[in-house]
Protein backbone atom coordinates (compact mmCIF):
# COMPACT_ATOMS: atom_id res chain seq x y z
CA UNK A 1 0.00 0.00 0.00
CA UNK A 2 1.35 3.42 -0.96
CA UNK A 3 2.02 5.81 1.88
CA UNK A 4 -0.04 9.01 1.69
CA UNK A 5 2.09 11.89 2.94
CA UNK A 6 0.36 14.58 4.94
CA UNK A 7 0.63 18.01 3.38
CA UNK A 8 2.73 20.51 5.36
CA UNK A 9 0.15 23.17 4.44
CA UNK A 10 -2.43 23.04 7.21
CA UNK A 11 -4.67 25.72 5.74
CA UNK A 12 -4.74 28.28 2.91
CA UNK A 13 -6.12 31.65 4.00
CA UNK A 14 -7.13 33.92 1.12
CA UNK A 15 -7.73 37.64 1.57
CA UNK A 16 -10.76 38.72 -0.52
CA UNK A 17 -10.39 41.21 -3.35
CA UNK A 18 -7.49 42.27 -5.56
CA UNK A 19 -4.57 42.05 -5.61
CA UNK A 20 -4.26 38.32 -4.81
CA UNK A 21 -2.87 37.62 -1.34
CA UNK A 22 -2.64 34.28 0.46
CA UNK A 23 -1.28 33.03 3.76
CA UNK A 24 -0.26 29.37 3.99
CA UNK A 25 -0.39 27.99 7.51
CA UNK A 26 2.50 25.66 8.30
CA UNK A 27 6.28 25.41 8.64
CA UNK A 28 8.01 27.51 5.97
CA UNK A 29 10.94 25.08 5.87
CA UNK A 30 8.61 22.30 4.71
CA UNK A 31 6.42 24.45 2.45
CA UNK A 32 9.03 26.46 0.53
CA UNK A 33 10.37 23.44 -1.41
CA UNK A 34 6.82 22.90 -2.74
CA UNK A 35 6.51 26.38 -4.25
CA UNK A 36 7.11 26.75 -7.99
CA UNK A 37 7.01 30.56 -8.19
CA UNK A 38 10.03 32.84 -8.49
CA UNK A 39 9.61 36.01 -6.45
CA UNK A 40 10.96 39.48 -7.24
CA UNK A 41 10.97 40.42 -3.57
CA UNK A 42 11.40 38.25 -0.48
CA UNK A 43 11.06 39.96 2.89
CA UNK A 44 12.14 37.90 5.91
CA UNK A 45 11.65 38.96 9.52
CA UNK A 46 12.39 35.72 11.40
CA UNK A 47 12.03 35.06 15.15
CA UNK A 48 15.04 36.57 16.95
CA UNK A 49 15.57 33.70 19.42
CA UNK A 50 14.84 35.96 22.38
CA UNK A 51 11.95 34.07 23.96
CA UNK A 52 8.95 35.81 22.42
CA UNK A 53 5.67 33.98 23.20
CA UNK A 54 4.79 32.80 19.69
CA UNK A 55 2.05 30.20 19.70
CA UNK A 56 3.78 27.45 17.68
CA UNK A 57 7.34 28.62 17.02
CA UNK A 58 10.05 27.94 19.61
CA UNK A 59 11.88 31.24 20.08
CA UNK A 60 14.58 30.06 22.48
CA UNK A 61 16.78 27.47 20.77
CA UNK A 62 20.39 26.69 21.58
CA UNK A 63 22.40 29.19 19.57
CA UNK A 64 24.12 26.47 17.45
CA UNK A 65 20.65 25.13 16.59
CA UNK A 66 19.34 28.60 15.81
CA UNK A 67 22.29 29.32 13.50
CA UNK A 68 21.78 26.04 11.66
CA UNK A 69 18.03 26.73 11.38
CA UNK A 70 18.85 30.19 9.96
CA UNK A 71 21.14 28.69 7.30
CA UNK A 72 18.42 26.25 6.29
CA UNK A 73 15.55 28.67 5.78
CA UNK A 74 17.80 31.24 4.08
CA UNK A 75 18.98 28.72 1.49
CA UNK A 76 15.38 27.72 0.75
CA UNK A 77 14.39 31.39 0.32
CA UNK A 78 17.25 32.00 -2.10
CA UNK A 79 16.07 29.15 -4.32
CA UNK A 80 12.79 31.07 -4.79
CA UNK A 81 14.40 34.38 -5.78
CA UNK A 82 13.99 35.60 -9.37
CA UNK A 83 16.98 36.70 -11.44
CA UNK A 84 16.07 40.36 -10.88
CA UNK A 85 14.90 39.81 -7.34
CA UNK A 86 15.90 41.16 -3.93
CA UNK A 87 15.85 39.52 -0.52
CA UNK A 88 15.62 41.75 2.54
CA UNK A 89 16.36 40.16 5.92
CA UNK A 90 15.57 41.87 9.21
CA UNK A 91 17.94 40.54 11.90
CA UNK A 92 19.44 41.48 15.31
CA UNK A 93 23.11 41.80 16.28
CA UNK A 94 23.82 38.19 17.43
CA UNK A 95 22.98 36.63 14.04
CA UNK A 96 23.72 39.37 11.49
CA UNK A 97 27.26 38.22 10.65
CA UNK A 98 26.01 34.66 10.12
CA UNK A 99 23.25 35.87 7.77
CA UNK A 100 25.65 37.99 5.71
CA UNK A 101 28.05 35.07 5.29
CA UNK A 102 25.24 32.66 4.40
CA UNK A 103 23.82 34.97 1.73
CA UNK A 104 27.25 35.55 0.24
CA UNK A 105 28.10 31.84 0.34
CA UNK A 106 24.89 31.18 -1.60
CA UNK A 107 26.08 33.46 -4.39
CA UNK A 108 24.17 36.64 -3.62
CA UNK A 109 25.63 40.14 -3.62
CA UNK A 110 25.09 42.76 -0.93
CA UNK A 111 23.20 45.78 -2.26
CA UNK A 112 22.66 47.56 1.08
CA UNK A 113 23.30 47.08 4.79
CA UNK A 114 20.76 49.40 6.39
CA UNK A 115 19.98 50.02 10.04
CA UNK A 116 16.49 50.51 11.39
CA UNK A 117 16.85 52.68 14.48
CA UNK A 118 14.08 52.97 17.06
CA UNK A 119 14.08 55.29 20.05
CA UNK A 120 12.70 52.84 22.58
CA UNK A 121 15.10 50.14 23.78
CA UNK A 122 14.94 47.77 26.75
CA UNK A 123 16.87 48.93 29.82
CA UNK A 124 20.00 46.99 30.81
CA UNK A 125 23.08 47.60 32.94
CA UNK A 126 25.50 45.21 31.21
CA UNK A 127 26.22 47.47 28.25
CA UNK A 128 24.70 50.10 26.01
CA UNK A 129 20.97 49.85 25.29
CA UNK A 130 20.27 48.31 21.92
CA UNK A 131 18.07 50.45 19.67
CA UNK A 132 18.63 49.02 16.21
CA UNK A 133 17.95 46.14 13.87
CA UNK A 134 19.87 45.30 10.69
CA UNK A 135 18.05 45.45 7.35
CA UNK A 136 20.14 43.43 4.89
CA UNK A 137 19.45 43.79 1.17
CA UNK A 138 20.95 41.17 -1.16
CA UNK A 139 20.47 40.54 -4.89
CA UNK A 140 21.72 38.15 -7.57
CA UNK A 141 23.16 40.94 -9.73
CA UNK A 142 23.28 44.63 -8.79
CA UNK A 143 23.24 45.66 -12.46
CA UNK A 144 19.97 43.92 -13.28
CA UNK A 145 18.13 43.84 -9.93
CA UNK A 146 14.93 45.84 -9.61
CA UNK A 147 15.78 49.18 -8.03
CA UNK A 148 13.42 52.19 -8.01
CA UNK A 149 15.13 55.06 -6.16
CA UNK A 150 12.62 57.65 -7.38
CA UNK A 151 9.90 55.83 -5.43
CA UNK A 152 11.54 56.53 -2.06
CA UNK A 153 13.13 59.98 -2.38
CA UNK A 154 13.21 62.18 0.71
CA UNK A 155 13.90 65.82 1.34
CA UNK A 156 17.57 66.76 1.09
CA UNK A 157 19.25 68.27 4.16
CA UNK A 158 21.15 70.62 1.87
CA UNK A 159 17.84 71.94 0.58
CA UNK A 160 15.75 71.97 3.76
CA UNK A 161 18.39 73.01 6.33
CA UNK A 162 20.91 75.02 4.39
CA UNK A 163 18.96 76.37 1.45
CA UNK A 164 21.67 75.26 -0.98
CA UNK A 165 20.55 76.53 -4.41
CA UNK A 166 22.48 73.77 -6.15
CA UNK A 167 19.96 71.20 -4.92
CA UNK A 168 17.28 72.90 -7.02
CA UNK A 169 19.28 72.41 -10.21
CA UNK A 170 19.27 68.59 -9.97
CA UNK A 171 16.99 66.15 -11.78
CA UNK A 172 14.91 65.83 -8.58
CA UNK A 173 15.06 69.30 -7.03
CA UNK A 174 15.55 69.26 -3.27
CA UNK A 175 15.31 65.48 -2.98
CA UNK A 176 17.69 62.57 -2.48
CA UNK A 177 17.75 58.83 -1.85
CA UNK A 178 17.38 58.07 1.89
CA UNK A 179 20.36 57.44 4.15
CA UNK A 180 21.06 53.83 5.12
CA UNK A 181 20.11 54.51 8.76
CA UNK A 182 16.34 54.71 8.99
CA UNK A 183 14.16 56.39 11.59
CA UNK A 184 16.44 59.04 13.14
CA UNK A 185 15.96 62.21 11.09
CA UNK A 186 13.44 64.98 11.65
CA UNK A 187 9.81 64.67 10.65
CA UNK A 188 9.02 65.06 6.98
CA UNK A 189 5.63 63.69 6.10
CA UNK A 190 4.68 65.27 2.77
CA UNK A 191 4.22 63.58 -0.57
CA UNK A 192 7.47 61.64 -0.16
CA UNK A 193 7.66 58.98 2.59
CA UNK A 194 10.72 60.07 4.53
CA UNK A 195 12.20 59.40 7.94
CA UNK A 196 9.45 61.28 9.67
CA UNK A 197 6.82 59.99 12.09
CA UNK A 198 5.85 56.37 12.62
CA UNK A 199 9.29 54.77 12.22
CA UNK A 200 9.51 53.51 15.81
CA UNK A 201 8.58 50.17 17.32
CA UNK A 202 4.87 49.45 17.04
CA UNK A 203 3.43 49.13 20.52
CA UNK A 204 0.43 49.79 22.73
CA UNK A 205 -2.40 51.74 21.14
CA UNK A 206 -0.57 52.50 17.89
CA UNK A 207 -3.10 52.38 15.02
CA UNK A 208 -0.89 49.84 13.24
CA UNK A 209 -0.86 47.47 16.19
CA UNK A 210 -1.83 43.82 15.69
CA UNK A 211 -2.51 42.48 19.16
CA UNK A 212 -2.11 38.88 17.96
CA UNK A 213 1.64 39.24 17.53
CA UNK A 214 4.29 40.12 20.14
CA UNK A 215 6.59 41.78 17.59
CA UNK A 216 5.81 44.13 14.74
CA UNK A 217 7.67 46.24 12.20
CA UNK A 218 6.39 49.69 11.20
CA UNK A 219 4.61 50.09 7.89
CA UNK A 220 7.00 52.90 6.87
CA UNK A 221 9.89 50.42 6.89
CA UNK A 222 8.09 47.96 4.65
CA UNK A 223 6.83 50.67 2.33
CA UNK A 224 10.39 51.80 1.61
CA UNK A 225 11.52 48.23 0.93
CA UNK A 226 8.59 47.37 -1.34
CA UNK A 227 8.63 50.61 -3.33
CA UNK A 228 12.38 50.51 -3.92
CA UNK A 229 12.84 46.80 -4.61
CA UNK A 230 9.76 45.71 -6.55
CA UNK A 231 7.55 46.80 -9.43
CA UNK A 232 3.74 46.93 -9.47
CA UNK A 233 3.65 43.63 -11.38
CA UNK A 234 6.09 41.93 -8.97
CA UNK A 235 5.14 39.06 -6.69
CA UNK A 236 6.21 39.36 -3.03
CA UNK A 237 7.00 36.47 -0.69
CA UNK A 238 7.12 36.51 3.12
CA UNK A 239 8.35 33.31 4.85
CA UNK A 240 7.44 34.54 8.37
CA UNK A 241 4.14 36.41 8.24
CA UNK A 242 3.94 37.23 11.95
CA UNK A 243 1.87 40.37 12.46
CA UNK A 244 1.31 40.70 8.70
CA UNK A 245 3.03 44.06 8.11
CA UNK A 246 4.81 42.99 4.91
CA UNK A 247 1.71 41.52 3.29
CA UNK A 248 -0.49 44.39 4.46
CA UNK A 249 1.78 46.98 2.84
CA UNK A 250 2.37 44.87 -0.28
CA UNK A 251 -1.36 44.52 -0.84
CA UNK A 252 -1.97 48.23 -0.24
CA UNK A 253 0.68 48.99 -2.88
CA UNK A 254 -0.95 46.66 -5.38
CA UNK A 255 1.55 43.78 -5.29
CA UNK A 256 0.54 40.14 -5.56
CA UNK A 257 1.81 38.45 -2.39
CA UNK A 258 2.17 35.13 -0.63
CA UNK A 259 3.17 34.40 2.95
CA UNK A 260 3.74 31.48 5.30
CA UNK A 261 3.01 31.44 9.03
CA UNK A 262 3.50 28.44 11.33
CA UNK A 263 1.17 29.73 14.07
CA UNK A 264 -2.57 29.41 13.43
CA UNK A 265 -3.50 32.26 15.78
CA UNK A 266 -0.84 34.56 14.28
CA UNK A 267 -2.01 33.67 10.76
CA UNK A 268 -5.63 34.44 11.62
CA UNK A 269 -4.67 37.78 13.16
CA UNK A 270 -2.49 38.71 10.20
CA UNK A 271 -5.24 37.91 7.69
CA UNK A 272 -7.65 40.12 9.60
CA UNK A 273 -5.14 42.96 9.56
CA UNK A 274 -4.28 42.51 5.86
CA UNK A 275 -7.98 42.73 5.07
CA UNK A 276 -8.25 46.08 6.88
CA UNK A 277 -5.32 47.50 4.91
CA UNK A 278 -2.36 49.66 5.84
CA UNK A 279 -2.78 52.64 8.15
CA UNK A 280 0.23 54.78 7.18
CA UNK A 281 0.65 53.92 3.49
CA UNK A 282 -0.94 55.57 0.49
CA UNK A 283 -2.07 53.02 -2.09
CA UNK A 284 -1.50 53.18 -5.81
CA UNK A 285 -5.16 53.51 -6.83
Amino acid sequence: MATVLESPIKEVLTIPGPPPCKVLVGDCQKIMPLLDTKFDLIMADPPFNIGEPYSECPDKMRWPDYRYWTDQWLSKCISLLSERGSIWVNVPDPIVARVVCCLEDCGLVMADWCIWHYRFGQWKDSGFINSKVHALHFVRDKKTAIWNPDEVLVESDRASKYGDARTQATEKPGLRVPLDVWGITEAFDGDYPGDGPYWGRVQGNNKERNANSPNQLPERYMERVIRSSSNPESTVFVPFVGSGTELTVARTLGRVSLGIEIGQSEANGAVERIGRGAVRVKGES
